[in-house]
C-alpha cells in the first residue's frame, strides 16, 4: 500500500461551530486557528491544532448535508478520521485489491488536496478519508 504518512486530522460533527470551539478551548486548551466555509460545500470548518495533527470541527449548513444526517441519527461527535498518504492512486488500487470499498479520488475541500473515502463498513464503523496534499 502507498505509505501512510500520518494521522492528519479528526473530523467532529457539531451543530454550533462557535459553541463547540469555545468548549474545546475551555476543556482542552485547543484554540481555533482558522475558520473556512469552502465554496459550494454547505458547511463551515474550524481547525484546532493538536500536536502534528488537528481537530476539525464541522458544522453543516443545510439539513440534508451528510453531517446533519449524522448528527440527527447519532448526535454530535467524531465523524471521520483523515490519514495523509503519499500516493492516493496507489492507496486506492491497493485497497480495492484487498476488496475494500473505496471511492474514486477527487479534489478535497481545501486547495491543493485530493481525497478518497473508505466506506464505514470496511473499517468497523469508522469513516476514513485518505488525503493527499499537493
Amino acid at each position: 500500500m502507498a505509505r501512510l504518512k500520518r494521522l492528519d486530522h479528526v473530523v467532529v460533527a457539531v451543530q454550533g461551530l462557535e459553541e463547540a470551539a469555545q468548549a474545546w478551548e475551555h476543556n482542552l486548551g485547543l484554540k481555533v486557528e482558522r475558520v473556512v466555509q469552502p465554496e459550494g460545500a454547505n458547511l463551515r470548518l474550524a481547525s484546532l491544532s493538536a500536536g502534528t495533527a488537528f481537530v476539525e470541527l464541522a458544522q453543516p449548513l443545510t439539513p440534508d448535508h451528510s453531517l446533519a444526517i449524522f448528527i440527527n441519527e447519532r448526535g454530535e461527535g467524531m465523524f471521520s478520521l483523515s490519514i495523509e498518504v503519499d500516493d492516493l492512486e496507489a492507496a486506492v488500487a491497493d485497497l480495492r485489491g484487498r476488496g475494500v470499498q473505496v471511492s474514486d479520488p477527487e479534489p478535497g475541500l481545501l486547495e491543493g488536496t485530493r481525497v478518497t473515502r473508505i466506506d464505514r463498513r470496511s473499517a468497523h464503523g469508522v469513516a476514513i478519508q485518505l488525503l493527499e496534499r499537493g
